[in-house]
Parts: structure tokens; sequence; C-alpha cells
């Protein structure tokens, strides 16, 4: 099952887990 998760983490931003809406606005604003 950790490579299930891992597989999603990697498709997913590195930012997964610890991702902040000031992050996602700034990858949005990039």
């Amino acid at each position: 099952m950790k490579m299930s998760e891992n597989n999603d983490y990697i498709q997913l931003p590195p930012l997964k887990k610890d991702t902040p809406s000031d992050v996602i606005q700034n990858m949005y604003d990039t």
C-alpha cells in the first residue's frame, strides 16, 4: 500500500500534505 501512496504523492505536486492556500495561490499565480 506504500507504493500506491507514493504514486499519488508523485502525481500530485511536491506539496501535497503541507500545501497551504498561500502556496496554492502562488502556484496558480505563476
